[in-house]
């Protein structure tokens, strides 16, 4: 009786040891599995941040590019094509006069030619048609200004004799009839015939045995133009135009007696915009 109750506390001792000694074991390793856990979940959202810039950038990327797509897409197959109806201008060239004097005054030794030459700006107003789709037919309204000018001196039959002139031009206006033929969509080949009236501005001074005279003409002179060109579309409803002009002048004579018989060859590159 009694070595049965010895043994009942012992077997009761051992279990309760037993639970002790897996009480702390099972905690650590709850512990350890939480800690475990938390690693992973950490490790996930910080591989998740990581591909999420490279996306962002991404998308930011291809948000930017498709922005601009439909305008790409539009410049892409937009044809350029030249179109008839109104059109308005602007222009920049250069003009190379030539006029011969033949002076009226027997002390000079000989006929001079004047060249003046320079810059010029066009505004230009234009309406234009195309027949059966290959015949153009235009007609131009033009206001040019120019500072082409030039001097000369002119040698006499005596020693004690001078002569120095200059002639500048200042402006001009007109109009002109331009027929063409088209040279597929986009281009158009034309020649231009026209009217011009130039400002020409002379002035000349000379001692001839001691007498000194000065001698200042103003005259607007009436011209006839011949030239042409090659017209091609750039974009939507713009086009450039190259062409190139000789305008012959009346001749015209001053108060001292000289006349002049002068003329004009003139480049220009012209940029239109049509309202068609």
């Amino acid at each position: 009786m009694e070595h049965r109750a010895k043994l009942t506390a012992i077997t009761l001792a051992v279990t309760v040891s037993a639970l002790l000694l897996a009480t702390p074991a099972s905690g650590v390793h709850v512990g350890v599995a939480r800690a475990n856990s938390a690693k992973n979940t950490t490790e996930r959202a910080t591989d998740t941040d990581a591909n999420a810039q490279p996306a962002a950038a991404s998308t930011t990327t291809t948000s930017s590019v498709a922005a601009l797509y439909p305008f790409l897409q539009t410049v892409e197959s937009s044809p350029r094509v030249l179109h008839d109806g109104a059109y308005l201008g602007v222009s920049i060239g250069y003009d190379t006069y030539k006029a011969r004097a033949n002076y009226a005054n027997p002390a000079l030794a000989e006929n001079t030619v004047y060249t003046p030459s320079g810059f010029l700006g066009n505004l230009l107003l234009g309406y234009g048609h195309y027949f059966k789709n290959i015949i153009y037919l235009g007609i131009e309204t033009f206001l040019n200004g120019t500072r082409a000018d030039s001097g000369h001196s002119a040698s006499t039959n005596t020693p004690t004799s001078t002569f120095y002139g200059t002639m500048n031009i200042k402006g001009s206006y007109g109009f002109a009839i331009m027929p063409g033929i088209k040279m597929g969509d986009a281009s158009l080949f034309y020649l231009r015939f026209g009217y011009i009236n130039s400002r020409f501005k002379t002035n000349e001074s000379s001692n001839v045995g001691g007498v000194m005279t000065n001698n200042l003409t103003t005259n607007w002179l009436n011209g006839y133009t011949n030239g042409l060109g090659l017209e091609t579309a750039v974009y939507g409803n713009v086009s450039m135009r190259a062409e190139y002009n000789h305008t012959t002048y009346n001749s015209f004579h001053t108060g001292a007696g000289t006349i002049y018989n002068p003329s004009d060859n003139q480049a220009m590159l012209s940029v239109l915009y049509h309202f068609a």
